[in-house]
């Protein structure tokens, strides 16, 4: 074993993060899928509009292909994501409709491995 134990739990060979992985295990991910949580609040969006943030998803990297799943998005609403630096998720919301939207914080699910 290379390093300490960080919090984990494992589903289906997913690693979940809950805190960290095995230092080792950071080698390993790029055979596996990492998936986190990160609750965003997105400013108004204008109509016919995107918006950035971004989440801190440790083991990520350039060239991991993302997505992502946001159940309580406001209708007209729609969210992608990519990875724009080393541990880095960007999550961008559209706003389709004709009227500004102000959503609510919300936990944004996200899935990160290799195309």
């Amino acid at each position: 074993m290379i390093g300490r134990v960080l919090p984990e739990f494992r589903l289906n060979d997913v690693i979940v993060l809950s805190g960290g992985l095995l230092e080792e295990e950071l080698v390993e991910s790029a055979k596996r899928e990492i998936v986190a949580t990160a609750n965003l609040d997105f400013a108004s969006i204008a109509a016919n509009v995107d918006d950035e943030l971004t989440a801190t998803v440790r083991g990520v990297k350039l060239g991991q292909v993302a997505s992502v799943s946001a159940p309580s998005l406001d209708s007209g609403l729609l969210a992608t994501a990519y990875v724009s630096a080393a541990n880095t998720v960007t999550v961008r919301v559209s706003n389709v409709t004709i009227g500004a939207i102000d959503a609510a914080a919300q936990d944004f699910f996200l899935s990160v491995g290799n195309p």
